[in-house]
């Protein structure tokens, strides 16, 4: 075997690691990030009963319970899901749980 064919073989199993080490570390990071992303999502949720009052809508209800970093239309779904599909229409002496995101 020629020396510049073992120069050249040399130069492409050099190559071929790097191009491994280069995938590898794609994929470490890919992960990185999906883990902080999933992790980064994460909020403690705790429940308080609330007892519907003469004139308490879902969407006013929702809006009490919600800090204004949040969307309510979330507060609302939220709310419906856990109270088994709550109504839009709600009576004095309902009770709901609702969520209270911190």
């Amino acid at each position: 075997m020629s020396n510049v064919r073992r120069f050249r073989l040399k130069k492409e199993k050099q190559r071929m690691r790097r191009n491994r080490l280069f995938v590898l570390l794609m994929v470490v990071l890919t992960l990185l990030c999906i883990t902080a992303y999933a992790w980064g999502d994460t909020k403690s949720v705790t429940y308080q009963e609330v007892i519907v009052s003469p004139g308490d809508t879902l969407w006013s209800i929702a809006g009490e319970y919600t800090d204004l970093s949040e969307d309510v239309r979330k507060t609302v779904r939220e709310i419906k899901r856990i109270n088994d599909g709550a109504e839009n229409t709600l009576y004095p002496g309902d009770v709901l749980l609702v969520p209270i995101f911190n």
